[in-house]
């Protein structure tokens, strides 16, 4: 897909530090994935060209980038997406020494943290529960096997000894 040619691109033009080719691969992305309202891909297009903008200090530009693919991924309610657009609103609000802002995001960064541990905690809780039960049923239906195996063991024992006293018994008779 050509929007992730030109998004790579980008990437690779942000880490030689060319910037300007870096914004237009990634303004090619935006148009792509605008076009084609690919609005989940289009917030990570955001945050990238958000987060280059910080990084050369062009900070009206890179809240512009990030608010917008913040509003994008409400439609989503994908937390972890959120956090990394939030991580660069972070940032950015650190370079322009803006507290009041920056303690909003961070505290909204450390709710959402917290929800996605609360919800990992939740997850491996009940995985952890699953196999507690399914070990526990393993262990009921080998105590139950053993169970009939002794119950079996028992009745050929039974009919065993009954066996013997009727061949003692008759054999008993015959000698009487």
């Amino acid at each position: 897909d050509s929007a992730a040619v030109f998004n790579v691109l980008g990437e690779v033009e942000q880490n030689k530090k060319n910037y300007n080719k870096a914004i237009a691969n990634y303004k090619i992305v935006i148009g792509i994935d605008g076009r084609t309202k690919q609005n989940a891909y289009l917030a990570n297009d955001y945050l990238a060209i958000g987060n280059l903008y910080n990084e050369i200090n062009k900070y009206e530009l890179a809240d512009f980038y990030l608010n917008k693919s913040l509003q994008l991924l409400k439609e989503f309610n994908d937390k972890n997406a959120e956090k990394r657009v939030l991580e660069g609103l972070i940032n950015l609000e650190f370079c322009r020494t803006n507290k009041l802002k920056f303690k909003q995001y961070f505290d909204r960064f450390l709710s959402i943290s917290d929800s996605l541990n609360s919800e990992t905690v939740l997850t491996n809780t009940n995985r952890l529960e699953a196999k507690y039960r399914i070990a526990e049923k393993e262990a009921k239906i080998k105590t139950q096997q053993l169970q009939l195996q002794k119950e079996k063991t028992n009745k050929y024992i039974a009919l065993g000894g009954i066996g013997l006293l009727v061949l003692l018994s008759s054999g008993g008779y015959i000698f009487y």
